[in-house]
């Protein structure tokens, strides 16, 4: 818990930082104290590690796994958010011996994933509902018609910027 506390002030301190605040102006313009803020990161770390061992508990129980692809992509994804390359994220994660966590967070996604299939979904008065919209089929023949028609339309609205 208290690594998960660590981690969320740093980040709140690297935020303030880019933005050029100071703690003591950040407290102010949120209007709490430095206890308040303090004892809501130890809250929000608390359920944050709950979470974590529920849905390792399920991955466990359900033998899920992490493939070298689901790695490989969140890699990936994490590289091109923070702004560096894939392959040097990738050799940093394993020069500090990481990896193991992401592949622990990988299998969590995994875990949530799971979850949210097999959740049963229902509103007040207990009918279900269906988040995935039915989405009407669409017919490939007209598709091939529509793609002779892009270039022409294309034109006639770039005509009027030009001018």
């Amino acid at each position: 818990v208290q690594a998960e506390v660590d981690q969320r002030q740093q980040s709140l301190q690297s935020q303030l930082d880019r933005a050029s605040l100071t703690m003591k102006a950040y407290l102010e313009q949120s209007n709490q104290t430095r206890a308040e803020l303090d004892a809501s990161f130890d809250e929000d770390a608390r359920r944050s590690v709950k979470a974590q061992f529920i849905l390792d508990k399920l991955a466990s129980d359900e033998d899920l796994k992490v493939t070298p692809e689901e790695l490989s992509a969140y890699i990936t994804e994490q590289a091109y958010r923070i702004g560096v390359s894939p392959d040097q994220l990738a050799k940093q994660l394993s020069d500090n011996g990481q990896l193991g966590l992401v592949a622990g967070d990988v299998l969590r996604s995994n875990a949530l994933r799971l979850l949210a299939e097999r959740a049963r979904i229902v509103d007040e008065a207990g009918r279900p509902v269906y988040v995935t919209a039915d989405e009407p089929e669409i017919d490939p023949e007209a598709l091939e018609g529509d793609e002779g028609d892009d270039g022409d339309d294309g034109d006639d609205e770039a005509a009027p910027d030009e001018s």
